[in-house]
């Protein structure tokens, strides 16, 4: 009988973790739209627009004007696949990405871009020559003048070429080429925080004082150190990921290094995307949260997969899509994060689960986590149905990074979760084991 009531605590525990911290904070919005979304932006907390997932609904741009409940389609377009949304304010926004037509070796790929200067009610399509760009990857403007584009010019069948970046002065009427003065041309990810001062980064960080006509390398490219992502939230603080985590609070000057993703050995995870909604809060691709500028990072386990495109109009309120291969859009009055997962985060601090890689695994997986203070420490792994499989530790630690490896032995493919508890903290990771 103890057996089968320490059975449902267990469980109770692991769904409670799962299922409170995330889903309290965000919400999927009832819509009218039975189609899969790519990206959305919102200008104000009832207006927003949204691009439809490649898969599905290409080349269709929507409105809503009551906080994501109903959408009209504002345009509609043959073939086009659009990737990126920007608005400068509540008139002026793009839309970017690309028209695909043919079919095999007879398919062409050319680049397009739509305008909008009444909020997205109606849209202007730019055309954009093919001998500059076929693929746009993302757009952004400072002013009503100043704006990059980040393309890539490869061939028709999708075979990658050269990243670059676009560059108008106009409002997007005529667009020139940059030249990339580094090697490997190769850029996941642009910012400018004015019309002269910008950075771009994928192997090593980049930054140009010109408008993008020069660029000299801030941070080196190295073992596991790719940057994929970066955010400024004002002209001074803005962040960098990819596998690692860097800060800079003097307008990209000088960068500190906040929290390394990957370690050296066979698995190297990586974040692909960064947003901060203030100088202080902010995710690193969807399972790491700071609420404190990235002094530390806290794992957030919102409930959702691939919680992705965060767009805040506020501290509080905010909009994400939710889906790996396009998905449905969640909004958030929480800032992102419950009550209970801020709490949650300033308790568990002394006890962290750093890292678990590979995950999924086949055969072994290495669990790292930090301790700040000695403790006695029980890593347990547990079943979905709250059965112990296994004690991996059960002893006494010193302070600082350590890591363990489970190899499990004759047990079957699914779903597992190790738990670590320290003196009173617990902390518990999804494990997923693959045949």
């Amino acid at each position: 009988m103890k057996a089968i009531i320490l059975k449902i605590f267990i469980l109770l525990q692991i769904i409670s973790f799962k299922n409170s911290i995330g889903q309290l904070a965000w919400f999927e919005v009832e819509t009218d739209l039975d189609e899969k979304l790519s990206k959305v932006f919102f200008i104000n907390q009832d207006t927003g627009i949204a691009i439809g997932y490649y898969g599905g609904t290409n080349g269709q741009i929507y409105r809503t004007a009551n906080g994501g409940r109903n959408w009209q389609i504002t345009q509609t377009t043959d073939n086009n696949i659009f990737s990126s949304i920007f608005f400068l304010n509540e008139n002026i926004g793009w839309v970017a990405g690309y028209n695909r037509m043919g079919f095999g070796q007879d398919i062409v790929i050319s680049a397009v871009a739509y305008k909008t200067t009444n909020g997205g009610n109606t849209w202007e399509q730019k055309i954009l020559s093919d001998s500059l760009a076929n693929r746009l990857k993302k757009v952004a403007f400072v002013n009503d003048s100043c704006g990059w584009i980040l393309c890539e010019y490869g061939d028709n069948v999708g075979i990658q070429g050269n990243d670059y970046l676009l560059r108008t002065t106009d409002g997007g009427d005529t667009w020139e080429k940059l030249s990339f003065n580094v090697s490997n041309n190769r850029i996941t990810d642009f910012q400018f925080i004015n019309n002269n001062v910008g950075f771009c980064g994928y192997n090593g960080l980049f930054k140009s004082t010109d408008g993008g006509n020069t660029w000299i390398r801030k941070l080196s490219s190295g073992n596991y150190t790719d940057y994929h992502c970066l955010q400024f939230v004002n002209d001074s603080v803005g962040w960098t990921a990819g596998q690692a985590i860097h800060k800079t609070t003097d307008g990209g000057e000088t960068w500190v290094l906040q929290k390394r993703i990957a370690d050296n050995g066979s698995y190297h995870p990586n974040v692909m995307s960064c947003y901060f909604i203030n100088e202080n809060s902010g995710w690193a691709g969807t399972e790491l949260f700071t609420s404190d500028g990235g002094e530390s990072w806290n794992e957030y386990n919102p409930g959702i997969d691939y919680l992705s495109d965060f767009c805040f109009i506020s501290d509080s309120l905010g909009y994400a899509i939710a889906g790996a291969n396009g998905g449905y859009l969640y909004k958030t009055t929480l800032g992102g994060v419950s009550n209970y997962q801020t709490q949650l985060n300033s308790q568990k601090s002394d006890l962290q689960i750093l890292n678990t890689y590979p995950n999924p695994f086949k055969s072994t997986t290495t669990i790292r986590y930090s301790l700040i203070k000695p403790e006695n420490i029980t890593i347990v792994i547990f079943s979905m149905a709250g059965e112990e499989v296994e004690i991996l530790t059960d002893n006494f630690q010193t302070a600082g990074e350590h890591e363990i490896t489970w190899q499990p032995k004759r047990l079957p493919a699914g779903v597992y979760f190790v738990k670590l508890q320290a003196g009173g903290l617990v902390e518990t990771k999804k494990l997923v084991l693959k045949n």
